[in-house]
């Protein structure tokens, strides 16, 4: 694309990144968009991370290095970078990730294209060393798709996002204790019960590295419990009831003891949540196979998950509707590409 096209503003937080920081820069200055700005924030490393962003910032002038005083953690290191963003659209980069070199071009286009707000893509899984662990699975597509799978899991990819700036200043990253490690999660539940328009592309444009040292990997108790909780708020306003709280828990897939009384109520939820979308919604017959794939492919997600932790019973109960589920569905190309990742 010309220089002509809109500029477009990287944020990338910054925090003990040294190791893997030359990657993450490099695969941002050599992309095939050039109207860039890309915000380099350094939340207080005690490494050479700064050394490490003031040199690429003298190689390249579109970076901009930012030294916080103190240390925000990632959800005010965000607020901050979107706040100084002088670009009318935000991409997301993580200082340990790579992106593909035509990822921006790509997404601002289908961005456009389709009349949305934020658009995300899929993601390939690498570990420390880069090579190459998965690919990921986009279950859905559409802003309807989306929609109704903010309801049951993380819809979108975060670090790979690129959107609209005006919707981010409008709905800022929460800074509740309740959003803590699950701040993405709540974001976007937060933007669709507010009309915002998110859209998935199906290309894996992003390399998303598994770090031990990962922030998720550390508090991973305290992030399954804010997720559950905001699933319940998610669906409690939408069903418009109370829900149990260990119910959510299996709805989402965050089970922590199966029983198959709570397995029940857990796909029960999965079904009404089905009923009531797709009554108040207005589907093509594209997205209307596409949410009953993902409902099928989310209760399928749970058996697995009942299996692994459940007793003699749990196991055999959730084997037989795993069995069914992939009977009920094996004619389906999409859910026939997600068996093969499952399995």
């Amino acid at each position: 694309m010309e220089i002509s096209q809109p500029l477009i503003s990287v944020i990338l937080p910054c925090y003990n990144a040294e190791q893997f920081l030359p990657m993450a820069l490099d695969s941002i200055i050599n992309q095939t968009y050039k109207n860039l700005e890309i915000i380099c924030i350094n939340d207080g490393s005690t490494d050479e991370t700064p050394d490490v962003l003031e040199e690429y910032g003298q190689k390249d002038t579109r970076i901009r290095v930012i030294h916080n005083e103190t240390n925000l953690k990632l959800i005010g290191t965000l607020n901050k970078a979107i706040a100084l963003a002088k670009g009318n659209y935000i991409a997301r980069m993580d200082a340990d990730d790579v992106s593909h070199l035509e990822r921006i071009e790509k997404l601002i286009d289908v961005l456009i294209e389709q009349a949305v707000d934020v658009v995300s893509c899929n993601s390939i899984t690498i570990n420390e060393q880069g090579n190459r662990i998965s690919t990921g699975f986009i279950k859905a597509i559409s802003p309807l798709e989306i929609n109704f799978a903010s309801y049951l899991f993380t819809p979108i990819g975060h670090a790979s996002l690129l959107g609209k700036k005006e919707v981010f200043i409008k709905f800022p990253y929460s800074h509740s204790k309740n959003t803590l490690h699950t701040e993405d999660y709540e974001l976007w539940t937060r933007m669709i019960r507010n009309g915002v328009k998110l859209h998935n592309h199906k290309e894996a444009l992003y390399f998303y590295r598994i770090n031990s040292d990962s922030v998720s990997r550390k508090f991973e108790s305290i992030q399954i419990e804010n997720f559950i909780k905001t699933a319940q708020i998610h669906l409690e306003f939408f069903l418009n009831q109370n829900l149990d709280l260990k119910t959510v828990a299996v709805a989402v897939n965050r089970i922590k003891e199966p029983s198959i009384k709570r397995v029940r109520a857990g796909f029960s939820l999965i079904n009404g949540l089905y009923e009531e979308f797709t009554t108040k919604n207005v589907l093509s017959k594209k997205e209307t196979k596409s949410i009953r794939s993902i409902v099928a492919m989310q209760k399928i997600d749970i058996s697995i998950q009942s299996i692994k932790k459940g007793g003699f019973y749990v196991r055999t109960y959730c084997s037989w509707i795993l069995f069914g589920l992939i009977l009920w569905n094996i004619f389906n190309s999409e859910f026939k590409r997600y068996l093969k990742l499952k399995f």
